[in-house]
């Protein structure tokens, strides 16, 4: 995990300390956004120092939790009114619960998929798979169909499918995967992991598209030959110099 000053770290633990005391309660995700995602540049906090500043608030008891039935944290300051609690609980969870919904979640994970497609699509230079049939089809209150790439390239095989897969002149096969998740991603991340092991059974450079990394993950893996980008436009493709 990448280090931080103790500055940053005082800096984690006062901008909890605020977020807690305007927004009353919080889950791990709605702290990362307010804190991580969101404020003044020079303030915000990757999500590893977040975490630390978290767990030390909760070791000395100035931050305490309770826990929703999916077994998911809620934080509050030591000293929150308990009807204050209570009444902010009931509204935030009213609308997390709907988050959680399975068609919601598959629907975020298309947007940034969909993006994707049509950026690749509008690209003349290459050739790629993995992509929608029936977006003019219908409207977005449904779920769109894929034609997922193939998981064997040649005489190379891997296990699972990547998002979408690119055959250039320059680099030859390019393994992209999508991760429109509301977590950062870490070089040690899940997803960064699947990935490498599908491209490099398939010998193809891997390439990473994600709604946010940490600056720990890009330093690691563009160093490793990995192509890192946040979000997706068609300019993207261009300035890879495929």
């Amino acid at each position: 995990m990448a280090s931080y000053s103790v500055e940053r770290l005082l800096l984690a633990l006062k901008r909890l300390e605020n977020i807690l005391r305007t927004h009353g309660i919080a889950t791990a995700r709605i702290l990362e956004n307010k804190i991580s995602d969101a404020g003044p540049t020079n303030q915000r906090i990757d999500p590893h120092i977040l975490s630390k500043a978290r767990k030390i608030s909760e070791n000395q008891g100035l931050v305490l939790h309770i826990q929703d039935r999916h077994g998911t944290p809620w934080y509050y300051l030591k000293g929150t009114p308990e009807e204050e609690v209570k009444r902010r609980f009931a509204e935030l969870r009213e609308v997390y619960d709907q988050t959680l919904d399975k068609q919601f979640t598959l629907r975020v994970g298309q947007a940034l998929e969909i993006a994707v497609s049509k950026a690749l699509l509008s690209q003349k230079e290459f050739q790629s798979v993995g992509h929608f049939h029936d977006l003019d089809k219908h409207s977005d209150d449904t779920l769109f169909k894929k034609e997922e790439p193939p998981s064997m390239i040649g005489d190379r095989s891997c296990e699972g499918k990547l998002d979408f897969v690119m055959f250039t002149q320059k680099a030859g096969v390019i393994g992209i995967e999508v991760k429109n998740v509301r977590e950062w991603i870490y070089s040690q991340s899940d997803e960064v992991i699947a990935m490498l092991k599908k491209c490099c059974a398939l010998d193809a450079v891997p390439v990473l598209i994600t709604r946010r990394y940490s600056y720990e993950a890009f330093s690691v893996l563009t160093e490793c030959g990995i192509i890192c980008a946040q979000g997706w436009d068609s300019t993207t493709v261009q300035s890879t110099g495929f």
